[in-house]
């Protein structure tokens, strides 16, 4: 498991398909935005397996953090405390 975090660039259509452009630490990476449905460009995201699973709130994390298999259980934990 490899979670990423980053600001959404840009929101996208693609074949039908809702996507984001999402800045990183070291890159950018396009991701579906299925599970999502108040995102905004702006907005962070967890992705987790080239998918945005949750919306979190800038403040809650560094910029552009990168976690482990083993800490993105307390990561995400922490993250969705609120």
């Amino acid at each position: 498991m490899n979670v990423v975090t980053g600001e959404i660039e840009e929101i996208y259509i693609e074949n039908g398909q809702t996507k984001g452009k999402v800045r990183t630490k070291q890159s950018f990476v396009h991701v579906p935005l299925l599970l999502l449905m108040d995102l905004r460009v702006g907005d962070y995201v967890v992705v987790e397996s080239g998918v945005a699973l949750s919306k979190i709130k800038q403040e809650k994390i560094p910029h552009h953090t990168r976690k482990t298999a083993n800490e993105a259980p307390n990561f995400l934990h922490a993250v969705n405390e609120e």
